[in-house]
This record gives structure tokens, C-alpha cells and sequence, in this order.
């Protein structure tokens, strides 16, 4: 729903990286965005170190909607 939102907004390119499992159903369901499959945790939230340089080449990020009270992802934010 944020990459969305973010489309709607006006933005012109649009990246979402999520857990690796739910990768293929938001590429799916939105074509128009482009997605980065993260690794994760045995829970299925985002794993620290797949978060890794992931920021580098974005001009903003927007972190936090869907975030899980797993403790390693919690430390993400």
C-alpha cells in the first residue's frame, strides 16, 4: 500500500523491498512497481543484514509501515 500511495503521489519511480516470500504477490499485483526481495527471518519479517546497503541510490525512503515487533526487525527502525 505505500509503494502505491507513493505512486499516487506523484512519485516516478517506485521501489518496495519486502521479505522474499511476499515478493512475487506485490510484483504481482502491482506491475508498475519495482521490487527487491530481502531476506528474512524465520517468522518471515525482514532480516538485519539483508537491510545492508539497501539504501544507497534512493532519494527517499519511507520505513515502518508493516513492521512486525520481531526483535530483529524492530531494531531496524
Amino acid at each position: 500500500m505505500a509503494g502505491q500511495a507513493a505512486l499516487r503521489a506523484g512519485a516516478g519511480l517506485v521501489t518496495v523491498a519486502s521479505p522474499k516470500s511476499v515478493q512475487p504477490i506485490i510484483a504481482s499485483s502491482m506491475p508498475e512497481l519495482m521490487t527487491v526481495p530481502l531476506a528474512e527471518t524465520a517468522e518471515g519479517s525482514i532480516a538485519n543484514q539483508s537491510v545492508s546497503g539497501i539504501l544507497t541510490g534512493y532519494t527517499v525512503a519511507g520505513i515502518g509501515p508493516g513492521m512486525t515487533t520481531v526483535p530483529e526487525t524492530s531494531a531496524l527502525a
